[in-house]
C-alpha cells in the first residue's frame, strides 16, 4: 500500500510526500530511487537524476538505481 501510495504522490508532483510514502515500505536509498524512477517516466529528467543520485550516494551499490542512471545519461 505505501508503494503504491507513493507511486501516485510522485505522479502528482508531491516528490517529498511520495518519498516518505516509499521509504515506509523500504529503507531511504530504495525510496530515492523509486522516486527518481518515477520522476523519469514522467520526463522529469533533473529531478530523476538528483534523486538517483541520492540514492547511490546512500547506497553505492544500488544497481537499479545505476542502471537508471546510465540510461538517462544515454539519452542525455
Amino acid at each position: 500500500a505505501w508503494t503504491n501510495l507513493g507511486l501516485v504522490l510522485v505522479r502528482a508532483g508531491k516528490d517529498e510526500e511520495g518519498y516518505a510514502a516509499f521509504a515506509h515500505a523500504v529503507g531511504p536509498a530504495e525510496a530515492h530511487a523509486n522516486v527518481g524512477l518515477v520522476q523519469a517516466q514522467e520526463g522529469r529528467r533533473d529531478q530523476a537524476r538528483a534523486s538517483l543520485q541520492k540514492a547511490i550516494q546512500l547506497q553505492p551499490d544500488l544497481r537499479h538505481a545505476r542502471e537508471a542512471m546510465t540510461a538517462l545519461d544515454a539519452r542525455g
